[in-house]
């Protein structure tokens, strides 16, 4: 993973605060925990002593402790998609590809111009429109 943070500080001081409303020690422990590992919740429950159906239990019943996991998920989803476009910018071609197909609607694998698509699961049929 990242061995630098580009996180921002705005982010770890609302981060920051979410933690500090957290009272619970466990709780805290693990955000921590959740934070330096990447969001791995086998070794930060580990880590907090806690077992993951714990986890899932204080994410279910404390909005405070699921907030302050969502901006943890959130610090490193953008920690990631720098990572993505750090190595793009440098020429990896893997990087480039990935980004243009999840994020440029020209290069997306769902864009379908013209015709008729089947959409599995729901066997729902969905006519496209193209309009240049």
């Amino acid at each position: 993973m990242a061995s630098k943070k580009k996180t921002s500080k705005t982010n770890l001081n609302k981060l920051d605060q979410t933690i500090t409303q957290i009272t619970h020690p466990k709780k805290k422990a693990f955000i921590e925990y959740y934070r330096q590992t990447n969001g791995h919740i086998t070794d930060s429950a580990r880590a907090a002593r806690i077992e993951r159906k714990t986890y899932y239990n204080w994410l279910d019943s404390d909005e405070q402790f699921a907030m302050a996991i969502a901006d943890a998920e959130a610090e490193l989803n953008d920690e990631m998609r720098q990572i993505l476009v750090d190595k793009a910018g440098s020429g990896d071609m893997t990087a480039v590809i990935f980004y243009l197909k999840n994020r440029h609607p020209d290069f997306k694998n769902n864009k379908f111009v013209g015709g008729v698509r089947f959409k599995k699961g729901d066997m729902s049929i969905e006519f496209i429109h193209h309009e240049e």
